[in-house]
């Protein structure tokens, strides 16, 4: 295991800890304040293609904007894994009820009759990370499977978290993709800038 690994894995257990003390009634709030502010932002009213994701337990609740989006007319897509590729594809819904399945790891996803959207077809693309930095670095859960639909990706890219998962800085190596933006229950990051509005 490299330096980077090692601090990567370290800090990733630290971040997974504090989670676990944060409850079901903290989470809806929170997680209500951050979809709140992603409302008011003009990135996400401009935007007319997006990427957003179903979330863990452990990641705050963005479903307001997925059925937001879907009742507008914007092109709605989610994460669905193709194992066969072992990797991530975009693929477009129109009905969560319908359209999302237990997938991978038992988290919803777009199921086989929803058709694949390209990666570079987006505006705006959320993305959950277990900690980010203000330069727009992102830890992920270790596989490398967001930092590969990241790389496809040519709209503007937001991580979502709370704010104690904004960290001074996230260890990088050369294939970690960066997001532009952070939202957070309270603050909305420019990555790389150092600016928070």
């Amino acid at each position: 295991m490299t330096d980077i690994q090692a601090r990567k894995s370290e800090l990733r257990r630290a971040l997974r800890s504090r989670w676990k003390t944060v409850d079901d009634r903290d989470r809806a709030e929170l997680s209500a304040m951050a979809v709140e502010l992603m409302r008011s932002r003009p990135e996400w009213a401009q935007a007319r293609k997006v990427m957003l994701f179903a979330p863990r337990a452990d990641e705050l609740d963005i479903q307001p904007l997925i059925a937001d989006a879907l009742n507008s007319d914007r092109v709605v897509a989610l994460p669905r894994f193709n194992a066969q590729q072992d990797m991530y594809e975009a693929a477009m819904v129109v009905d969560t009820k319908v359209d999302l399945i237990p997938g991978f790891k038992g988290i919803m996803e777009p199921g086989p009759q929803c058709p694949a959207v390209l990666l570079a077809e987006f505006d705006l693309v959320l993305v959950p990370g277990l900690g980010f930095d203000a330069t727009g670095a992102r830890l992920g859960r270790g596989k490398g499977y967001y930092d590969r639909i990241l790389a496809g990706v040519r709209g503007k890219k937001c991580g979502v978290a709370m704010d104690w998962q904004v960290v001074e800085s996230i260890p990088v190596s050369g294939h970690d993709m960066k997001v532009d933006f952070i939202l957070t229950p309270t603050r909305w990051i420019q990555c790389g800038v150092g600016a928070a509005k």
